[in-house]
């Protein structure tokens, strides 16, 4: 009988430790999803603040593009936001005033926005717009024939061995005024020896910083996949072109 009992009290403590052992894991399991669900809770919140930062730089970019169209175009005629109704819509008559009033869409929320008949000086205007437009449409035209910067083709391109001698990067925006100005025509022909890579910084805003840029229009040299000198920052052809004169030549040596 004793060793009857002896027998069951061991089997008894077997079974007593595999019972403690499956619930210290499912314990630790537990754990585990909470430590996960936790993670995934922090990342949400991440994201969700990501995503507002990003809604409230558009807001923002948005109103200085509203601020900025109402402060030229008052100069023309437009009445900034007040408390009065809109005038109604008159009949165009330049003979009698030079210009007529219609209500200014709702969603600009301004008064009633007089309209400008056409003058010599508005003329005028039109015909300096053109040349910038025109150049306007030159750069995009260049852009499309110069290699797109991403972040991971940086990245590859300094840890590439057979890179480019050399290769130059432009950082530049859409909604940049001083890029505007650049001739990338005359800069890109300037040298036949030089790889050139275009980053928009709005689909890439991670470059520029990564490579020790703050403004834009900027260019960074590359030898190698190494890069030399200090980015510049110029919206002047003049400058810029100095700039890749001095840049190194493939088989002699040479510093930015």
């Amino acid at each position: 009988m004793k060793s009857l009992l002896l027998r069951l009290q061991q089997v008894l403590q077997q079974v007593l430790q595999q019972v403690l052992q499956q619930v210290l894991l499912q314990l630790q399991h537990l754990r585990l999803q909470q430590v996960l669900l936790r993670l995934q809770h922090l990342r949400l919140q991440q994201g969700l603040q990501h995503l507002r930062l990003q809604q409230g730089l558009q807001h923002l970019r948005l109103q200085k593009l509203l601020q900025s169209y109402l402060k030229k175009d008052n100069k023309k005629g437009v009445d900034l936001p007040c408390s009065t109704p809109p005038l109604p819509l008159e009949p165009f008559s330049p003979a009698r005033s030079g210009s007529f009033s219609c209500p200014a869409s709702s969603f600009l929320g301004v008064g009633p926005i007089r309209m400008q008949a056409p003058t010599q000086q508005n003329q005028q205007k039109q015909q300096q717009q053109q040349p910038q437009q025109q150049q306007q449409q030159s750069n995009d035209q260049v852009k499309a024939t110069m290699s797109p910067l991403s972040q991971e083709v940086l990245e590859q391109l300094l840890k590439e061995p057979n890179a480019p001698f050399l290769s130059v990067i432009y950082f530049t925006a859409n909604w940049c005024g001083p890029c505007k100005r650049v001739n990338l025509q005359r800069v890109t022909q300037y040298r036949k020896d030089i790889k050139w890579y275009v980053c928009d910084v709005d689909a890439n805003p991670y470059s520029l910083g990564y490579c020790g840029g703050k403004q834009i229009p900027s260019w960074l040299a590359l030898t190698n996949g190494k890069p030399i000198g200090p980015i510049l920052v110029s919206a002047d052809d003049a400058t810029t072109l100095r700039w890749i004169a001095q840049l190194p030549v493939e088989g002699t040596p040479g510093k930015v």
